[in-house]
């Protein structure tokens, strides 16, 4: 006969500086529930930090030191998917509200309360925690599928348009892990996808924007409508407001000059988008032939005007940290790992692998499988390096 695996018991933090209530839920609830307890708030805090993930919170509201509504605003903080309650033996309007504004509760309850009610407010917040996180669970399943559609339409149609929102990516990711940026996946999204508009341009114009050539009034208008085009392609997927937010303002310039119009200047224009707008020009410099020095004084030259000041520093100071060591090998001798410094080209100059792509033993193999000649060779290729000589 198959054994059955029974269900982990849902984990329930419950926070009362009254130790008898704790030893009574601890009681009450250990059949069917984790239940884990605390005296007082900052006690409760490092319990969700260093031993979660908890399905439910539930807290005291009068307690001596932090309240129980100040724990549970904090504890929404540290545990966002947690599902909270709070308990109250002088229930009023006031504490009610504070738990609906501030801790955001599901349920309200009063002491004393039974082992009935407490049993059935229990199973309920672990009924929620469930539905939420399944709900979410969908989402970033929908959200991935769709980001990733996204970029393999990019790659297909733009290679060179691909291969700047990598490097976009790639710069933007830098820029997080500088400032220790927790809450980073809008801005990198919005990079891989800051080129999906290039998909409308003739393909002659897609090449002269990727170069950085010179635009006709009819080309520029074009290109000046791509942010929002992008941010339109974006629209319909579930949980991308921040991310269509960058897209939107990728452009603007940190003085409020540029595309959209309006106010929004300096801190107004999201972070996400102030990264990206440095790493999408230092993209055009390199293109246009500029050397990393010659690039970065550039754009230090337009410093507060077009770029955030804080932003262009660390980024100035990322790029000349790394030392670009290229060599020219041969289709042959490739190897995954390895990170295009050109662009792969056919003999009749098509771009079809952009700089900055990584190689993978697929596409290594797709390339020396191809027919001879068919590509320019040998490729440059590039090893980054600190200042200091040693491997990023």
């Amino acid at each position: 006969m198959a054994q059955t695996t029974m269900a982990p018991r849902p984990r329930v933090l419950y926070v009362d500086d009254d130790e008898r209530a704790l030893e009574l839920l601890r009681a009450q609830a250990a059949r069917q529930f984790d239940v884990v307890t605390a005296t007082n708030g900052a006690a409760a805090l490092q319990l969700l930090e260093e031993e979660g993930p908890f399905e439910i919170v539930v807290s005291d509201y009068q307690m001596i030191g932090m309240s129980g509504l100040f724990f549970l605003s904090k504890a929404r903080d540290t545990a966002p998917d947690a599902t909270r309650l709070l308990l109250t033996g002088h229930p009023n309007l006031t504490a009610a509200m504070g738990a609906v504004n501030d801790g955001q509760c599901f349920r309200f309850l009063t002491k004393p309360c039974s082992q009935e009610v407490m049993l059935r407010a229990l199973q309920a917040a672990a009924d929620q925690h469930r539905l939420v996180t399944s709900r979410r669970g969908l989402l970033e399943q929908t959200l991935r599928a769709s980001v990733r559609a996204l970029t393999d339409v990019l790659a297909l149609a733009s290679p060179a348009a691909s291969g700047r929102a990598n490097r976009a990516r790639a710069h933007v990711s830098a820029l997080l892990d500088h400032f220790n940026l927790p809450d980073r996946w809008e801005a990198e999204v919005a990079a891989m996808l800051s080129q999906i508009g290039c998909v409308s341009l003739p393909p002659e114009t897609a090449l002269k924007v990727y170069e950085g050539a010179r635009l006709s009034p009819e080309e520029q208008a074009m290109v000046d409508r791509l942010p929002a085009l992008a941010e339109q392609l974006v629209a319909d997927i579930p949980q991308m407001e921040g991310v269509r937010a960058i897209l939107r303002y990728q452009d603007k310039h940190f003085d409020g000059i540029g595309t959209p119009p309006g106010p929004e200047r300096g801190e107004q224009i999201p972070w996400g988008a102030r990264a990206l707008k440095i790493a999408l020009d230092y993209d055009v410099l390199e293109a246009q032939g500029a050397a990393t020095h010659a690039a970065l004084d550039t754009m230090q030259g337009r410093s507060g005007l077009w770029y955030d000041p804080a932003l262009l520093e660390a980024f100035v100071e990322i790029r000349t940290q790394q030392v670009e060591v290229t060599q020219d090998l041969t289709l042959g001798q490739l190897a995954s790992g390895m990170v295009f410094a050109d662009d792969v080209r056919t003999r009749s100059g098509v771009i079809v692998i952009a700089r900055g792509t990584k190689v993978t033993s697929s596409l290594s193999e797709r390339l020396r499988t191809s027919p001879a000649g068919y590509f320019q060779e040998p490729v440059k290729v590039v090893a980054l390096r600190t200042a200091e000589g040693n491997d990023l």
